[in-house]
C-alpha cells in the first residue's frame, strides 16, 4: 500500500469528477483498456469522483465522449505537477533540486553524537574512545559498524558494563551503563531524626540512645535516637558511707540504628464532574508534507488546509545542520491535522464520587511511605454548590517508620 502511494506521487495523480448517464459504461471501458481507477465515489445520481494516473488521463477523455459523459479536473497531485510549477520559477526550482540533493547527502552523514547514561565517567572520555574507533561528526553512516564500535569502547573503558549504539537519522546515541562497585557502609556518627510529624507507636533501638517514647508527639527534624551516647554512672553505697565514684566514661559518638514507627495522617482532595463535555480527537488525521525555502513554502503532498470543522495541528520541522557556520535556510515541514469532535460523558453521581476518591488517593500515595500500613480511612463529601460537581476529602491514618539517619556535624 505504501509503495502504491509512493508510486502514485512520483508518477502523478489526477482527481476527476465524471458527470453523465453512462457512468458504469465509463468505468467498464476504462478497465477493459487497462486504465487503473481508484477511490471511486458516487457523489450524486449522475456524478462520481475517481482518481487516475497521469498516463491514463488522455485516454479517458476519448472514453468520456463515447459514453456521453463530461469530466472535470478537481485536483492534481504528484511530482510532475510540482516540477511543472517550478518551471515557471527556475531559480526556485533549482533551489528545490539543490535542496533535495543536499538533503540526501547531508542525511547520509553523522552530524551529532550524544552520550546517555554516564554518571561518573566523563562523556568526553567516551566520545574520544568512539573517535578512535572511527566515529566522529561527518562520518558516513554506512561506515559505522555499531557492533565493532561497542566492543572497542568497552575495551578502552573497562568501567563500562554496557555500551549500546543507535543511529537515529543524522544523530548517533551512545547509551552506556557503568559497573556498580560495592561502596563501604557509611560508618559516620549519625542521629536518627523524624522525616515527618506523628505520634510514636514503638521504638526499637539497635545502637544509640532513645530520645522519645511511646505516645509522644514528635515534629519533623526531631531527634528520635541519638548518636551521642552518654554512659550512666553508678554509685555503690555501703552502710552510711558512699564510695568515691569511678571516673566518668567518655561520651561516645555512634551511628544510631533502629526503627521508630509512628502514627501519621494524610489528607487529599479529589473532584469530578458528573457530566463532562468538551472536544477530543476522533482518530482521523490528515498529513501535509512541504518544503520551506526562505519564506516560501511549497506543498509536496497533502492539503493546504484541513477540511475538519475543528482540529489541532502538530508541525515537525527538519533542517540541515550548519556546515562551516553556513546556515542553509531550507527545512522540511511535516504537518499533521488531528480532527476534534465534541463529546459528552455522563458518569453518574456514584461514578463521579468513585473517580474523585481515586484522584484523592492518588495524591496521598505520592506522599505516604512505601512501608506504611493504613489502619483507618475516612471519606467525606464536600459541598460545592454545583450540582454537576462532586468533591471528596479523604483522611488516612497510617503506621510507618519515620526515622532516617542524619550525620552528626
Amino acid at each position: 500500500m505504501l509503495l502504491l502511494k509512493l508510486w502514485s506521487f512520483i508518477s502523478g495523480t489526477i482527481t476527476l469528477v465524471v458527470q453523465g448517464t453512462g457512468l458504469e459504461k465509463f468505468i467498464n471501458m476504462a478497465v477493459s483498456r487497462g486504465i487503473h481507477l481508484w477511490d471511486i465515489t458516487r457523489i450524486g445520481p449522475d456524478r462520481m469522483r475517481v482518481k487516475v494516473g497521469l498516463g491514463g488521463f488522455w485516454p479517458l477523455r476519448h472514453i468520456s465522449k463515447r459514453v456521453n459523459c463530461r469530466i472535470h479536473v478537481e485536483g492534481k497531485r504528484g511530482m510532475p505537477f510540482i516540477f511543472s510549477r517550478l518551471k515557471r520559477r527556475r531559480m526556485l526550482g533549482l533551489g528545490a533540486v539543490t535542496f533535495l540533493i543536499t538533503l540526501f547527502v547531508f542525511s547520509s552523514l553523522v552530524w551529532s553524537i550524544e552520550v546517555t547514561g554516564a554518571k561518573k565517567i566523563q562523556p568526553g572520555r567516551i566520545l574520544e574512545a568512539a573517535r578512535e574507533g572511527g566515529l566522529k561528526p561527518g562520518t558516513a553512516k554506512w561506515q559505522v559498524d555499531t557492533e565493532i564500535l561497542e566492543k572497542n569502547i568497552r575495551r578502552e573503558i573497562p568501567e563500562l558494563a554496557f555500551v549500546g549504539i543507535e543511529i537515529r537519522g543524522t544523530r548517533v546515541i551512545i547509551d552506556v551503563a557503568e559497573k556498580k562497585f560495592a561502596n563501604p557502609q557509611d560508618k559516620r556518627p549519625a542521629h536518627i531524626v523524624a522525616v515527618k510529624k506523628g505520634i510514636i507507636k514503638d521504638v526499637l533501638v539497635v545502637a544509640g540512645q532513645p530520645m522519645v517514647k511511646e505516645g509522644e508527639q514528635v515534629e519533623k527534624g526531631q531527634v528520635l535516637i541519638s548518636g551521642v551516647v552518654t554512659p550512666e554512672v553508678s554509685h555503690e553505697v555501703y552502710g552510711q558511707e558512699e564510695l568515691v565514684p569511678a571516673p566518668i566514661p567518655e561520651v561516645k559518638h555512634v551511628r544510631a540504628q533502629g526503627i521508630v514507627r509512628a502514627r501519621t495522617w494524610y489528607k487529599g482532595y479529589g473532584e469530578r464532574k458528573i457530566v463532562n463535555t468538551g472536544v477530543k480527537e476522533s482518530g482521523r488525521k490528515v498529513e501535509r508534507l512541504s518544503i520551506k525555502i526562505g519564506g516560501k513554502e511549497i506543498i509536496l503532498k497533502g492539503p493546504q488546509k484541513a477540511s475538519f470543522k475543528q482540529h489541532r495541528q502538530k508541525v515537525e520541522s527538519k533542517t540541515i545542520a550548519n556546515w562551516r557556520n553556513i546556515k542553509i535556510p531550507v527545512e522540511v515541514l511535516n504537518t499533521v491535522f488531528y480532527e476534534l469532535v465534541p463529546f459528552r460523558e455522563d458518569v453518574g453521581q456514584d461514578g463521579a464520587r468513585k473517580l474523585a476518591e481515586d484522584q484523592a488517593m492518588a495524591y496521598i500515595k505520592k506522599k505516604i511511605g512505601s512501608d506504611a500500613r493504613i489502619i483507618d480511612r475516612q471519606v467525606v463529601e464536600v459541598a460545592t454548590g454545583d450540582e454537576n460537581l462532586v468533591r471528596v476529602s479523604i483522611t488516612i491514618e497510617a503506621v510507618e517508620n519515620i526515622g532516617v539517619n542524619k550525620v552528626i556535624r
